[in-house]
């Protein structure tokens, strides 16, 4: 599974729709005192075991996750020392279906309610006592479907639990839905060099960044990392000085580049690896914004960044490898 944004993976989505029920099983509670902030805080350790069953949204795949998923370590933080207060709660998980397991986290507030006026029906108080609710985040490990390892799990959880001073404990009963995640395997996630993100100042040349590496200038000086600022915005990023060239570290069905210029437009131009030009693209003439320019090609091992006057910055580059 890529570590890649949403927005430059291409996925297909699956269901998980879950009745819950269990237990929330009391381990330590201890109470936290901070002078210097003047607070107090209870800490609470759970054990936590929920059933999980299909209910009627859930898909064939979210079906294979019919089972127990169990944390040992539900960890609780309440405000002044009291459980029946609001709170924040963390742990680890692992969750064992019947045709699928996983392993991630479970993260939320607790004794809070969401589902309040005026934004929804009035079903809730903000205070509302003996609810955790929050997201769970995981992967698949093992799959009765080989194709669903490494599948990410990405869902909203509610619990309903007796609350208590010390903590809670005893019944728990809840809901959760959301999606089971994999990245096509056909369309390989692009990976995005964010170099607006990188700290101000001088580098190597050539740069080596996420296994792509930018020379600037045939690599006489070292590269720089600088502002530039206009009328409308100021930019950080690479500038380009008068010519990058782009070297990718595997074959690449397209190149973007995001540029932005205080001068005359720059050209982005990308080469196939047998040397073949995949397409070349210069930039509207506008200054002071980003732009942003893709280019599609058979093969792409190459790019280059042409800025006749310089003073001009690359942002953000994206390279999409070829299927495999």
């Amino acid at each position: 599974m890529s570590n890649a944004g949403l927005i430059d993976r291409v996925v297909c989505l699956s269901s998980l729709s879950k009745d819950l029920k269990g237990e929330l099983r009391l381990l330590e509670s201890t109470e936290e005192r901070c002078r210097e902030l003047d607070c107090t805080t209870l800490e609470t350790v759970h054990q936590l075991e929920l059933h999980a069953s299909r209910h009627d949204c859930d898909s064939d795949v979210g079906a294979l996750l019919d089972g127990v998923l169990h944390s040992g370590n539900l960890v609780h933080k309440f405000e002044d020392g009291d459980g029946t207060r609001r709170g924040i709660h963390e742990s680890s998980f692992r969750w064992k279906g019947a045709g699928a397991q996983a392993t991630g986290t479970l993260r939320g507030i607790t004794n809070a309610g969401t589902h309040r006026q005026p934004a929804f029906d009035d079903c809730q108080r903000c205070d509302e006592r003996g609810v955790m609710e929050g997201l769970l985040l995981g992967t698949i490990r093992r799959a009765r479907d080989r194709r669903l390892v490494g599948c990410r799990l990405q869902a909203a959880y509610r619990l309903r639990f007796e609350p208590s001073r010390e903590g809670g404990s005893g019944a728990v009963a809840g809901t959760l839905e959301g999606e089971v995640v994999c990245d096509c395997p056909s369309e390989p996630p692009r990976t995005c060099i964010e170099l607006s993100t990188l700290p101000p100042g001088p580098g190597p040349n050539p740069r080596i960044e996420q296994g792509v590496a930018f020379t600037v200038d045939g690599g006489a000086n070292p590269t720089q990392i600088r502002s530039l600022s206009g009328p409308l915005a100021t930019f950080t990023g690479l500038d380009v000085g008068r010519k990058t060239e782009i070297k990718l570290p595997v074959p690449c069905a397209a190149v973007e580049a995001t540029l932005m210029t205080m001068a005359q437009p720059a050209t982005f131009e990308a080469f196939n690896s047998d040397g073949t030009p995949a397409g070349s693209l210069t930039m509207s003439g506008a200054q002071n914004v980003a732009e942003s320019l893709r280019i599609p090609g058979t093969s792409i091992d190459t790019a280059v960044i042409t800025a006749p006057q310089s003073e001009t910055l690359l942002l953000r580059f994206c390279f999409e490898p070829l299927p495999r």
